[in-house]
């Protein structure tokens, strides 16, 4: 209040401050009403004729001054909106609440579009993750009202997306690994270029901030075209020699399921993974058929699970007791049976003719060995090599986006970024 009172003393009423003063009152309002108001005195920083983000078309994003700041006043209207429907239980808050997070979808792709450095594409995963997770949220509410195909398909996307920018920050942030083939060097060369990219942009917005010395940001402004040059060319080597990498990092176009059943093979089933705060997102997409399912688990409840699995197999009682053999042995069927029927039996009951999994994990489901689940628990099995694990019946292949499903795209003559 005591900033509100005073701030035209400090604050130009087009400063970035302004927004972040009232998300935080939006925040810590008395109720619905108040939040909303906040939440349109932040968004009218942006956009004074406007009235809501619904009304935002690409060229506005083009132009709008500070995307990053931009970004976090939209999904404020998906919380306002999704938090008032689930008080109310208004099929109109529902669809309305899906309209603003899809708005903030399609602005989180444009800015994912225009970021060339680690550095921002970083940022923008940290912002936009919570974000996904609420839309994910909201379409699966959709889809239980409306049953409609579309929705079914924008949530099969916005799986895959979460997925993705969970990988670049596993990639960027932490430093992770991924198998795809693409050599040190070259990933050496991308994050210098990169850096010194970000790092000349911010001496560009230094610069302007000092008027005298505006004469010398040409030199600025080349520096930063050969360097953009130089990366965009890396860019198109990788695209060329090193897709897979390529498809995670880079390419941020939409995957249809359509466009899923169009490369799969007879008999093989794809399963796409996401673990959220309600539970598992599963998706199983054949050539003639989809099923969605979302199986209520706790995550923690789902890890305590995989990490006992793991050291069931890493770390058996060899040179053990007999009984202590029977004993892991029992705990193992026990507990392989019962994965399956969590992450597999709701799937499979609803195809008649599977051969092929493909099996696309989340979190910590990439460490689990799917071959060596069990549909069945048999006390007539005597050792572990007699049991009947699911590679015995399933061809069994691993990827990381179901992206990987489509063949290789060239880049030849297309612009990359």
């Amino acid at each position: 209040e005591y900033a509100l009172s005073i701030g035209d003393q400090f604050l130009a009423y087009n400063s970035m401050d302004w927004v972040s003063l009232f998300l935080d009152l939006a925040r810590i309002a008395d109720n619905a009403e108040q939040s909303k108001n906040w939440v349109q005195k932040a968004f009218k920083v942006f956009y004074d004729e406007k009235s809501s983000p619904l009304e935002l078309q690409e060229t506005d994003f083009e132009f709008a001054l500070q995307r990053f700041a931009l970004f976090k006043v939209i999904p404020a209207f998906t919380q306002y909106e999704w938090q008032l429907f689930k008080q109310e239980n208004d099929v109109k808050l529902l669809d309305k609440s899906y309209q603003f997070a899809k708005k903030g979808i399609e602005f989180a792709d444009y800015i994912w579009q225009h970021q060339r450095t680690d550095e921002s594409k970083l940022e923008l995963v940290k912002l936009a993750r919570e974000h996904i997770e609420t839309t994910i949220q909201i379409s699966r509410s959709m889809y239980k009202t409306k049953t409609d195909s579309s929705i079914l398909n924008d949530l099969f996307q916005l799986i895959e997306k979460h997925k993705a920018l969970l990988l670049a920050e596993a990639i960027e942030d932490r430093g992770i690994k991924l198998d795809l083939g693409i050599p040190d060097s070259i990933l050496k060369e991308e994050k210098r270029l990169s850096r010194l990219i970000f790092e000349e942009q911010k001496r560009l917005l230094e610069q302007k901030t000092d008027a005298p010395l505006l004469k010398d940001s040409t030199a600025y402004y080349n520096t930063l075209f050969q360097l953009k040059e130089e990366l965009f060319r890396l860019q198109q080597s990788i695209a060329n020699d090193y897709p897979k990498y390529y498809l995670l990092k880079y390419d941020n176009t939409p995957l249809s399921i359509e466009e899923i059943q169009s490369n799969l093979s007879d008999k093989e089933l794809l399963i796409d993974y996401m673990l959220d705060d309600q539970g598992l997102n599963i998706f199983a997409i054949q050539k003639e058929q989809v099923f969605y399912h979302h199986q209520p688990i706790q995550k923690d409840e789902l890890n305590q699970q995989l990490s006992q699995l793991q050291s069931l197999i890493h770390h058996p009682n060899i040179g053990s007791s007999e009984q202590a053999k029977r004993e892991q042995l029992k705990a193992y069927q026990q507990l392989a049976f019962q994965l399956y029927e969590t992450l597999l039996f709701p799937i499979l009951k609803e195809f008649e003719v599977v051969q092929k999994l493909l099996i696309i994990p989340d979190g910590m489901l990439g460490y689990l060995p799917f071959e060596l689940l069990l549909d069945e628990v048999s006390t007539a099995k005597s050792s572990f090599r007699n049991l009947p694990y699911l590679l015995k019946k399933y061809s069994i292949r691993y990827e990381y986006s179901a992206k990987f499903v489509l063949p290789s795209k060239t880049t030849e003559g297309k612009p990359l970024s």
